[in-house]
C-alpha cells in the first residue's frame, strides 16, 4: 500500500519508558480515529538505535515485546521521506529536533514545569546495572548538546549509580574516549547521578573532555554562582586533568534544569585558537 503521507510520532532521545509509551499510545490513538487511514500511515518511532535499545530494561519488562516488534529512528529513512514531502512529525516528552526535521513538525506534546516536590520523586527508580559496562552505564539515559563549535553528551546514570563509582571502574580514558566517538565524535560528556539511599538525596556532576583546552571552559562555567548548583570538587582516583568530578549540593537541580544551562555554553562556546 502506498500511503500519501506517514506521520510520524517520535519521543525524546533518551528513549525513556515515559517517552516511549507516550508515543506508542498516542500513535495508536491517531492510527485509530484517522477519517483516511488509507492514505495516512501513524508511525510510533522509538528514538534511538535497535543496538543500544538493550539497554532500556525497563521497557522491555514493561512491553514484554521482542525489539524485532518496535520501529527505531534508524529502522526509517525520514530525510528521503521529507525530501518527497511526505512526512509530518508529532514531538512527545521533547520540544525540539536539531535538523532540518524540525521544519515537519506539526503538533507538540511536552511538559516543562516540574513540582517542587515531585522532582526528586520522578527520578527515583530501580535499575539493574549488573553486567553493564562503563560505556553502557553512560550511553543508556545520553542527550546530545550541539553548538556552532561544540558536542556535548549529558548522560544520566542508572538511580544510585554514582559518578563517583564510575570514575572507580576507570583504568584509562579509552572507555570514555570510544563513548564520545560513538555518540557522533562528541567533544565532552556530562555525567549526572541521584542517590536515594539516604535519607537526603545526593547528586553528583561530572565530566570528561578530550582536549584540556575545552576542559577549563566548561570547569570554570559550571560553577558559576549564577547556575544556582552548589558544586564542591572532590578528588578522584585516577590521574586525569581532563576528568572532573563534584558534589552537586543543589539536589533540587535535575537534568531538566542543568540542560539549558549546557545548552546555552555550548551555544556561545568559542575554541580558544579561533581569532
Amino acid at each position: 500500500m502506498q500511503f500519501r503521507l506517514i506521520r510520524v510520532v517520535l519521543g525524546n532521545e533518551a528513549c525513556d519508558l515515559d517517552s516511549t509509551i507516550s508515543a506508542c499510545i498516542y500513535a495508536y490513538f491517531l492510527h485509530s480515529t484517522c477519517e483516511t487511514p488509507d492514505e495516512i500511515l501513524h508511525l510510533p518511532i522509538l528514538n534511538t538505535h535497535a543496538s543500544i535499545f538493550r539497554l532500556r530494561h525497563e521497557i522491555l519488562w514493561f512491553l514484554k515485546e521482542n525489539p524485532s516488534n518496535l520501529i527505531f529512528i534508524d529502522d526509517i529513512n525520514l530525510d528521503e521521506l521529507f525530501e518527497k514531502d511526505k512526512l509530518e512529525i508529532i514531538l512527545v516528552d521533547h520540544h525540539v529536533l536539531r535538523s532540518k526535521l524540525n521544519k515537519k513538525v506539526i503538533e507538540i506534546i511536552d511538559h516543562h514545569q516540574i513540582k517542587e516536590n515531585s522532582i526528586l520523586l520522578k527520578e527515583k527508580c530501580a535499575a539493574d546495572t549488573t553486567g553493564m559496562s562503563v560505556q553502557d552505564l553512560l550511553q543508556k539515559d545520553v542527550k546530545q548538546v550541539v553548538g556552532p563549535n561544540l558536542r556535548l553528551a549529558v548522560s544520566s546514570l542508572p538511580s544510585d549509580y554514582t559518578v563517583e563509582k564510575l570514575i572507580g571502574q576507570l583504568h584509562t580514558m579509552n572507555d570514555l574516549d570510544e563513548f564520545l566517538t560513538k555518540n557522533d565524535n562528541a567533544d565532552a560528556v556530562i555525567m549526572l547521578s541521584l542517590e536515594t539511599n539516604s535519607n537526603q538525596p545526593k547528586r553528583q556532576l561530572g565530566f570528561y573532555a578530550k582536549k584540556f583546552e575545552n576542559m577549563l571552559p566548561i570547569n570554570e562555567y559550571i560553577q558559576r554562582s549564577e547556575h544556582n548548583l552548589d558544586l564542591r570538587e572532590r578528588g578522584i582516583p585516577i590521574n586525569q586533568a581532563r576528568l572532573k568530578l563534584f558534589e552537586q549540593n543543589n539536589a533540587k537541580a535535575s537534568r531538566k534544569e542543568i540542560l539549558p544551562v549546557i545548552e546555552q555554553f555550548a551555544k556561545d562556546f568559542v575554541p580558544q585558537n579561533s581569532s
